[in-house]
Order: C-alpha cells, then sequence, then structure tokens
C-alpha cells in the first residue's frame, strides 16, 4: 500500500482537520513576470488566527527573495496579543520588508521585490482580517 495515493477502488468519506487549525485564515501571495506563468520571483505568505480583532497568532514567510523561503517568527511573535489596525498592518509589514535581503535576479530589482514585500504584506493581512462571509 502507498501512502497518500488512492487507489482506482477507493473512496475518499471525509477529511479530518486537527482543532489547532480551527479559525486560521491564510493566504498566498506571489508577484511574478507573467499571470501564465506560476513561478515567482516573490511570494508572501500569512497565516493569522483572531479572536475579534486581537491577534492570537501571526506567521509571515516569504519566497522569492532568498535562496530558500524565511520565515519572520523574530518579527511576529512582538505582534500577539495585539489589536490588528490599518496602523497595526503597515507596521508589521514594515518590519518585514526591512528585514528582505533579496538576491538580485533577471526579472526584477531587489529594491522593487523589496518594496513589494511590504504592499503584499499589507494587501494580505488587510483581506485575512475583515470578517469571513459567504463570499470570501
Amino acid at each position: 500500500m502507498t501512502r497518500n495515493v488512492k487507489l482506482p477502488d477507493e473512496l475518499l468519506t471525509h477529511i479530518s482537520l486537527p482543532e489547532a487549525s480551527q479559525n486560521l485564515n491564510a493566504a498566498y501571495k506571489k508577484l511574478r513576470v507573467r499571470d501564465s506563468m506560476d513561478y515567482p520571483v516573490m511570494g508572501t505568505a500569512v497565516a493569522l488566527r483572531l479572536t475579534e480583532k486581537t491577534i492570537d497568532e501571526i506567521q509571515i514567510a516569504i519566497t522569492g527573495t532568498g535562496t530558500t523561503p524565511f520565515i519572520y517568527d523574530e518579527i511576529t511573535a512582538q505582534f500577539k496579543g495585539d489589536t490588528l489596525t490599518p496602523e497595526l498592518i503597515v507596521q508589521i509589514s514594515n518590519e518585514v520588508m526591512e528585514e528582505v535581503q533579496p538576491y538580485r535576479n533577471v526579472h526584477f530589482s531587489p529594491q522593487y521585490r523589496k518594496a513589494m514585500v511590504g504592499v503584499y504584506l499589507q494587501r494580505l493581512l488587510t483581506d485575512l482580517s475583515k470578517p469571513k462571509t459567504a463570499t470570501n
């Protein structure tokens, strides 16, 4: 039996999510040369758990700026327990952006990709902070 491979005569009947994933909202946004190309020249990932507007958990990862993805736990840890406001979204985004040191590649300059880290993080955090409805 091969793990994680469904055989032709098998049927998936349910999926169980760990309790830790309850109320956790996450999103990923990538900067790329063109929409038809999946390879990101910079990517931002955010996982956010809120109680009302209070940050219970936040994780941010940036891809495509170095040789491996990087998680910014040291920066995000200081914001746990804070109220997520538009001003705090800007502060979080700026602090992560300042730490990013993009390497040079052929698509976009390091300075541009660094600036886009802040822009994309603000967009993701703003979207994830909105109350969930049937349409989002």
